[in-house]
């Protein structure tokens, strides 16, 4: 088993892209894969569904995505949209 860790500073530089990349190359070669992004800022709960979690669970083929799922790949949950510089 191979762990990878994606880190980045910014928003839309790719993180998520890179990950669920990752996750399209993995299936390829017909493996199982798990992906969490611990924290998401800028959460809306109520329109969920642009979220980079959303992205995550989407790629690793859950059909029925609700908030519950989101949570449970993403515990740490921000309403602002904060990045670490601020």
């Amino acid at each position: 088993m191979s762990n990878y860790f994606i880190s980045g500073i910014g928003t839309e530089i790719g993180k998520t892209f890179v990950l669920t990349e990752l996750i399209k190359e993995i299936y390829k070669k017909q493996k199982t894969v798990n992906a969490i992004k611990p924290i998401i800022t800028g959460i809306n709960i109520n329109n969920f569904y642009n979220s980079d979690s959303y992205k995550i669970l989407e790629q690793l083929g859950n059909s029925n995505i609700t908030f519950s799922n989101i949570n449970q790949i993403s515990p740490f949950l921000f309403k602002s949209p904060l990045s670490p510089d601020q």
